[in-house]
Order: C-alpha cells, then sequence, then structure tokens
C-alpha cells in the first residue's frame, strides 16, 4: 500500500533530480502495473511535459520511436538495452536527442551504460534501485565510466540514497553492519509503503523500527563502501546452495559478462534436489560460441570448481517477463522440460 505522500516526495525528488521542462517529449515503455510507469505519467504530467506512448511491438527495441517521435527521457529496464545492441541498433551518435537515460528493474551492466551512453552522448545516464515497497526507486548513481561499476560483477552501483532517503546493511538478525560487510540492503524514509493490504504479520517482519526509524527490508545482498556509495550483489534468494557450498549466482553472471563481452547472460541452478543444486547451468547471448574451449579454461581459471557452469548455453535471445526483466524462472522451466 503506497500512501499519497510517499507518491508525492517520489514525484518531487524526480523533478529536483531531473528538471524536466514543459518541452521534454518522454517515452512511455511500461505497462501500468509496472511501477516505473508513475515516473511516466505522474512526474511527466506534472511539469506538462509530453508522454508518448511506445507500442507494444516496439517496446523492446524503441529506437526507431524515439528517433522518430524526438524523445529526450525514457525510463526502462537494462534488458532492452542489451536487445537493442544485439539487433544493431545503438551505433554511436544515433540517439543524439535523449538528454536523460534512466534504468532500472534489474543490475545496469557497464557495457550496456557503455554502449547507450555512445549511443546517446548528450544523455546523463542513470542507474536506479528502489523496490516497489519503497515507491519506485530511491536511490541512485550516475554513470560516467567503469569507475561506477561494483567490482568483479560487471554492473554499475547503485549509488547513494535520495534526499530524504536512507539506507543502511544488516545481518540476518537485522543488525546494522560497518562499511564494507556484507548484508541485507535497508531502506528507510518518507517513500517507505505503509504495509502490505491485510497482511499485518508480513508488514511487521518485512518494516522492523529499528533505533526509532522504520526501515524497510528488502530481501537484497549489499554493501556500503567507506565513500557512502552502494552496491548491489543480487537477491539473498539467489544464494543458492550447490553441493553444500553457497553460490550467488550474480557472482556468477559477473564473470560470464567479463569473459563472453556480453551483458546478455543469466546463471541459474539446477537441477535442485533437496533444497541443494547439484551444479549450475549458464546462458549467453551473444556472438561468441559458447563453445569456445578456450572460453570454457577462462571460467575454470576464474572461478572455484563448484562455481563453474557445468554447461552453457547459447541462445539467440533471453526469456523476459512481462516488465522486461530476464525470466530465470522459465529457463528453469526449460531446462526440466528437456528444452535444451
Amino acid at each position: 500500500m503506497i500512501p499519497a505522500r510517499a507518491a508525492s516526495h517520489f514525484i518531487a525528488g524526480m523533478q529536483s533530480r531531473y528538471e524536466l521542462e514543459p518541452s521534454d517529449r518522454v517515452a512511455g515503455m511500461t505497462e501500468i502495473t509496472f511501477d516505473i510507469s508513475v515516473f511516466d505519467m505522474f512526474v511527466v504530467w506534472t511539469v506538462g511535459a509530453s508522454l508518448l506512448v511506445v507500442p507494444a511491438t516496439q517496446a523492446m527495441a524503441p529506437a526507431g520511436f524515439v528517433q522518430r517521435e524526438g524523445c529526450t527521457v525514457i525510463f526502462t529496464v537494462p534488458s532492452v538495452v542489451s536487445g537493442m545492441h544485439r539487433m544493431k541498433m545503438l551505433a554511436p551518435g544515433s540517439l543524439p536527442g535523449l538528454r536523460y537515460s534512466l534504468f532500472a528493474g534489474e543490475p545496469l551492466p557497464v557495457l550496456s551504460a557503455s554502449v547507450w551512453k555512445q549511443a546517446a552522448p548528450n544523455s546523463v545516464v542513470d542507474d536506479l534501485f528502489g523496490p516497489t515497497e519503497a515507491t519506485v526507486v530511491c536511490i541512485g548513481q550516475r554513470f560516467s565510466g567503469p569507475e561506477n561499476a561494483t567490482p568483479n560483477r560487471g554492473v554499475v552501483a547503485i549509488g547513494t540514497p535520495f534526499p530524504g532517503m536512507e539506507a543502511a546493511i544488516a545481518d540476518s538478525s537485522v543488525r546494522f553492519l560497518p562499511d564494507g560487510e556484507r548484508g541485507e540492503l535497508l531502506l528507510g524514509g518518507p517513500q517507505l509503503s505503509s504495509g502490505y493490504f491485510r497482511e499485518e504479520d508480513l508488514t511487521r517482519a518485512s518494516f522492523p523500527v529499528l533505533r526509532g526509524t522504520r526501515w524497510y527490508r528488502t530481501g537484497d545482498l549489499a554493501y556500503r563502501e567507506a565513500s557512502g556509495i552502494f552496491h548491489h550483489l543480487g537477491r539473498i534468494d539467489n544464494q543458492v546452495k550447490v553441493r553444500g557450498l553457497r553460490v550467488e549466482l550474480e557472482e556468477v553472471e559477473g564473470y560470464l559478462r567479463e569473459i563472453y563481452q556480453t551483458d546478455a547472460v543469466a546463471a541459474v541452478a539446477w537441477p535442485v534436489e533437496h533444497g541443494s543444486a547439484n551444479g549450475i547451468v549458464g546462458f549467453v547471448s551473444g556472438e561468441m560460441g559458447a563453445d569456445d574451449p578456450d572460453v570454457k579454461s577462462k571460467i575454470k581459471s576464474r572461478l572455484p570448481s563448484y562455481m563453474v557452469p557445468s554447461t552453457i548455453h547459447r541462445v539467440e535471445s533471453l526469456p523476459l517477463n512481462a516488465n522486461g526483466k530476464v525470466n530465470r524462472k522459465e529457463l528453469v522451466t526449460l531446462l526440466d522440460e528437456g528444452k535444451f
């Protein structure tokens, strides 16, 4: 349940951060069931700017629409970038009219951010983070180059909280951790949801009060560096046991991005028996052959044996869900059904 005051704070914060003008033309990329649409509608209309709805048939490859309609702002998921790059739609300088390019919903690979920055040289490129329980997004990192990356992950850091919002790292007992320690990302501030509809127990568990402040437990693994920048390491529930040893799937994906030089990668634990996986299966969409023996040797030299994918499948494209995010559950289903 998102109170009006939370939405109001988000709208005001985004307008302050980006200073949209009535002359701006915003590419409406998402369905109204996806919370990014709150930006598309209310931030845009608050300043009297134009919202141009991208046809569903072009939503995953909107380059032509952006060019033809003279769009100046776009807010979408990183998977859109990798798809457009794969279809060779992001030639350097091809999107000169964009002045703000905002990405959220999943990790933003450095490769995607770099390719987009070249295609839209006049645009600010921001990686934004925030669960729906904190009203769309509430942390951001401006991208200028590889120096903004999370070490060994190949993705852009999530940065620092918006004015008025707070972030912290806690252990499994919800005790605050110092800089550099990995733990669960907590969010606090006026953008927090008032809770889950008719779910009082879940609300109490998800929104604890610590040191007099109400927080939301995101379920995301992260850490804060000494400079105050937060780094997202994936979902805590994406930590899996492989032959009894804990593995973070996002870490495997980070190495796949680096070695295969593509951001269109995914790793899933499979097969899973009695709560522990027997191995990891990787998926790569790109020009490099997934069965290249030299590439496999590089993976084995970088990762401990239990983290090395037993198989890496080359796919034309990764399956996406309705919001444009990589659908790992579908990949597991396809493996279960023997489709690979």
